[in-house]
């Protein structure tokens, strides 16, 4: 069936009309006609045409369905107003995937392919990066690589690539790519997290920035005592007084040293310096990153004097 010939737009019609006697070679045709047609259609034809094909009495999963997951993805990426989100709930993304679709395709010229699974989840961070207002305010079971929205810290900006790296309170590194929503370094946002089941790598999609004091207070902030300062080179060291959350990510260790620019009287990034002395309780915004060794070691981004 999948090497029919392209129908005209009268023979669609026709099928159309008789869909009910013949569901999978209609579902056939609305999948080549698509395919061939859908850049030179409007934007609500196209999505007419995929409406219709999931009225259909089909069974799922398929060849046929994941042909129609594959064009409706590119027409996602032709047209702003494409709905990918539900759509891919409306298509039952995850339950409907076949084990072909989740892994990486080789043709017959020996090049390779990323999954069409993968190729979904790549493109529902782009949607979402494009459309934050759309990011669902809870987990989608249908989508199983969008997770709840979390607090996080804007930690740094790659200008090169227009990355922002932001961390949550369990020390996982996120990067939010071209966001339509630009943070401040140093703040808080609301980001949805995008974890793909294949890959490490995490994305962020960050919905709005959250007052600083609110962001802390959501994010967490450890205690820990100042047990020397050095005041020419401008770091103290610390010791901390609770253990962070548990994390899969590594390790803290009790005791620490940080730059004394990290040092605030109340927080925030206009908040006025105050003078540090050994024995002084501080409270820590602490979370684990990378260093050059490769291990992941504790980062103090603020100090606040108590």
């Amino acid at each position: 069936m999948a090497d029919k010939k392209i129908p005209s737009w009268d023979e669609l019609l026709a099928s159309l009309n008789s869909a009910i006697q013949h569901p999978n070679d209609t579902g056939w045709d609305i999948y080549r006609y698509l395919s061939a047609h859908y850049k030179e259609m409007s934007s609500v034809e196209a999505r007419t045409l995929l409406a219709g094909y999931m009225k259909l009495p089909l069974t799922k999963p398929s060849l046929l369905h994941s042909c129609i997951l594959s064009v409706a993805l590119k027409m996602s990426e032709l047209f702003p107003d494409f709905n990918l989100l539900r759509f891919l709930v409306l298509w039952g993304f995850d339950v409907n995937l076949r084990a072909e679709d989740r892994i990486q395709q080789t043709s017959n010229d020996g090049k390779t392919y990323i999954s069409l699974e993968d190729k979904a989840e790549r493109d529902v961070r782009k949607y979402l990066t494009d459309h934050p207002a759309d990011c669902p305010m809870q987990a989608v079971k249908e989508l199983p690589m969008i997770s709840q929205p979390v607090i996080g810290y804007v930690n740094s900006y790659d200008a090169n690539n227009d990355y922002f790296h932001i961390f949550d309170n369990l020390s996982r590194h996120f990067v939010a790519i071209s966001p339509k929503v630009t943070p401040d370094i140093g703040e808080f946002v609301w980001f949805t997290p995008i974890i793909p089941r294949n890959s490490t790598f995490k994305s962020a999609v960050i919905i709005r920035q959250e007052e600083h004091q609110r962001g802390s207070e959501l994010f967490g902030l450890t205690d820990a005592e100042v047990t020397f300062v050095n005041t020419k080179d401008r770091y103290f060291g610390y010791k901390l007084l609770r253990q962070p959350p548990s994390t899969t990510e590594g390790s803290y260790t009790p005791e620490g040293t940080a730059a004394t620019k990290v040092i605030s009287k109340t927080g925030g990034k206009t908040s006025s310096r105050a003078p540090l002395k050994k024995g002084q309780h501080v409270k820590l915004l602490l979370f684990l990153t990378r260093g050059k060794d490769g291990n992941k070691h504790n980062h103090v981004a603020e100090a606040i004097v108590q």
